[in-house]
């Protein structure tokens, strides 16, 4: 046998490229490479990134030899921690369970965490992650007080993203958030200290918001987003920022200039939401509209005495996306009172709702007999 093939090249390998190696194989596979020498014992323990799962795997002859069977990923994780101490150093990690094992809250070198489907008890010790920059809940259960202390703990915190959660008052409280998610239910929101929040997209469920203020909630959502540039609200979102009285002039949010919302057109709370959110952001530069499906009986519904001068001009206004546009005359209205206000407006994209081939020529008609402050504008259907 030639020295050739019996020499061990992989060995010989940088450190940063073995790791990448056995970064990309599964946590099985990765463990395993400790099996082929003393040299590769620990190597496994150095990558960056792992993604344990709620799964059973049989692990043996790891460390100085001996025998193990773990069934549960918490089990294994307080192995690694107790055995491993100074070596396990993780940056990225996704967890898939109903239990979160003790050892977990040591990761403090965590910038990047993901947890589904559990339960969100901290020891009273837990200080946070100090350098998480992006966390992602999914079904995760937890109290108020626990929630509040763990997202204002993370001080490097940049996206925030919330899936299927429940909650009764939600305040989000960071310095350096850019992007915060949200899917499920709230009765209150709070923005406190997140002067650099970027990008909001909220998605109500239940309708279960309350306004504890006295006053519109929209007053107090945007109190401490002085940067916003991209805000997404489904309907419900958009009727929680009306509740209550709005004022009587329109405030403005001038940094906002990618807005999309959804619409219910034959609901009065919805529409004089949606026109008020509107007349807040007089400079953003495109517009996504969904119509949320109404009855063809509501074809006589009037949203304005003159639409063509239902807005001030929107000066910075360059794309307008509409969906779900059926050809009822409320459609044609508001999407007429957005036109005649868009003096430079570029492109104009609709998605339509009917079904029938002679009632989507009808619509498209429609579409483009609507006057356009825009002489230059392209209409495009889909």
């Amino acid at each position: 046998m030639s020295n050739d093939i019996r020499q061990d090249r992989i060995s010989n390998l940088p450190d940063d490229l073995v790791r990448n190696i056995i970064s990309r194989l599964s946590i099985r596979e990765a463990v395993r490479t400790s099996l082929l020498s003393a040299e590769w014992r620990l190597k496994w323990a150095s990558i960056p990134h792992f993604v344990f799962a709620d799964v059973s795997w049989p692990l043996s002859s790891i460390g100085r030899g001996e025998e193990f069977a773990f069934g549960k990923f918490g089990s294994v994780l307080d192995y690694l921690v107790s055995v491993y101490p100074s070596t396990i150093s993780m940056r990225k990690l996704s967890l898939d369970s109903t239990r979160i094992p003790l050892s977990f809250f040591s990761f403090q070198d965590l910038t990047d965490l993901e947890l589904r489907r559990c339960s969100w008890r901290p020891p009273s010790t837990f200080g946070g992650f100090h350098h998480l920059k992006c966390l992602r809940l999914t079904r995760v259960e937890f109290d108020e007080d626990s929630y509040n202390s763990l997202v204002s703990s993370c001080p490097k915190l940049e996206k925030l993203v919330l899936l299927e959660v429940d909650t009764y008052h939600l305040e989000i409280n960071a310095p350096n958030l850019k992007s915060f998610e949200f899917y499920g239910n709230f009765a209150t929101i709070k923005f406190e200290n997140t002067l650099q929040l970027e990008a909001i997209d909220i998605n109500l469920q239940q309708g279960m918001a309350v306004h504890p203020y006295g006053v519109s909630n929209l007053l107090h959502f945007f109190s401490n987003l002085p940067r916003i540039g991209r805000l997404t609200l489904n309907c419900e979102a958009v009727e929680y920022l009306a509740l209550d009285i709005l004022p009587n002039e329109p405030l403005e949010y001038t940094s906002i200039r990618h807005l999309s919302f959804e619409i219910r057109l034959d609901s009065l709370d919805s529409v004089s939401a949606s026109i008020f959110l509107l007349r807040c952001a007089p400079f953003w530069q495109q517009l996504d509209v969904t119509f949320l499906k109404y009855y063809e009986g509501d074809d006589d519904l009037v949203l304005f005495e003159d639409a063509e001068n239902a807005f001030s001009p929107f000066n910075e206004m360059r794309v307008l996306q509409v969906k779900g546009v059926a050809g009822y005359k409320a459609d044609m209205d508001f999407i007429g009172s957005i036109l005649s206000a868009s003096p430079v407006l570029e492109g104009f994209i609709a998605g339509i709702e009917n079904t029938n081939e002679d009632d989507q020529n009808k619509t498209i008609r429609k579409l483009m007999e609507v006057r356009r402050a825009s002489v230059g504008a392209g209409f495009t259907w889909i």
